[in-house]
């Protein structure tokens, strides 16, 4: 399952930096956006570690360090990075089978 989470974010990462780049008419090839998961090694007050994503972004084209830098905060704001970055509040509840 943390695979498909992991999926999730790059997918998104993928389809925000492509909509930007069009919209900006930006001259990039290809985007492919590897993202791993890992547990950090500091644990909160309650021992939980949290989750740490790592996102390795590539981007082929003649694009400037600036444009290059102006995708990274691009790929910050990808819903589903938003999502993850802000926490979530799941609320479970169970129905009885009839």
């Amino acid at each position: 399952p943390t695979e498909f989470l992991s999926a999730a974010l790059a997918a998104c990462t993928s389809i925000t930096l492509r909509m930007y780049l069009n919209r900006k008419d930006w001259p990039a090839d290809h985007i492919a956006v590897r993202v791993h998961m890992d547990r950090s090694s500091e644990k909160d007050a309650t021992g939980f570690a949290p989750a740490v994503f790592r996102r390795d972004l590539s981007v082929t084209g003649p694009l400037s360090e600036d444009q290059r830098s102006r995708l990274v905060e691009i790929a910050n704001k990808c819903p589903v990075h938003k999502i993850l970055h802000a926490g979530s509040d799941i609320r479970t509840t169970i129905s009885e089978v009839d």
